[in-house]
């Protein structure tokens, strides 16, 4: 398990996926219309996606701008839409949740990661994965990823019997 690996956006070799659904089989890892052989898969893991911040220093000079233009009466509401602005950025960057992701390795050397901000889930469902391809079992394991929320169901058998939640 790769866990505390910084995702950066514009990595080359990571596409970045916002949730969906993931079927392994014995042969198979099917996300989309993606569908790759299972071997070529060389792992799972968790990974923290880096956020898009307001740089620092712009604000601070939206800050210092509105200030100035504050204090000439004529346009003095533009200056305080400006200083609004700012703080309206700071607190943007401060109340923005850590993003992770669980990330599907390939032995091209990409990386498929599926955004989230549920780490238990993720641990949980990461481990399962493991499992999964430790065990060989018949059947598929299916991750949920949407809103924020991670499950994963073992689904025994030729998929057509029951099913087993592990959350």
């Amino acid at each position: 398990m790769a866990e505390n690996k910084q995702i950066l956006p514009g990595d080359r070799y990571t596409e970045i996926l916002e949730g969906g659904t993931i079927k392994l089989t014995a042969k198979t890892v099917q996300f989309g219309s993606n569908v790759f052989q299972f071997h070529n898969v060389t792992g799972f893991g968790i990974a923290k996606v880096e956020t898009i911040k307001i740089p620092l220093g712009a604000l601070l000079i939206l800050f210092i701008i509105g200030l100035f233009l504050g204090s000439i009466p004529d346009i003095s509401l533009v200056g305080g839409l400006m200083i609004l602005a700012a703080v309206g950025g700071v607190t943007y960057n401060f109340n923005q949740p850590q993003r992770y992701g669980l990330g599907l390795y390939l032995n091209s050397g990409h990386m498929k990661v599926f955004v989230t901000t549920d780490v238990r889930g993720l641990k949980i469902v990461v481990e399962d994965l493991c499992n999964y391809m430790e065990n060989n079992k018949l059947g598929g394991y299916i991750v949920n990823i949407v809103g924020g929320n991670v499950t994963g169901n073992y689904i025994g058998g030729d998929a057509s019997g029951t099913t087993s939640s592990y959350r």
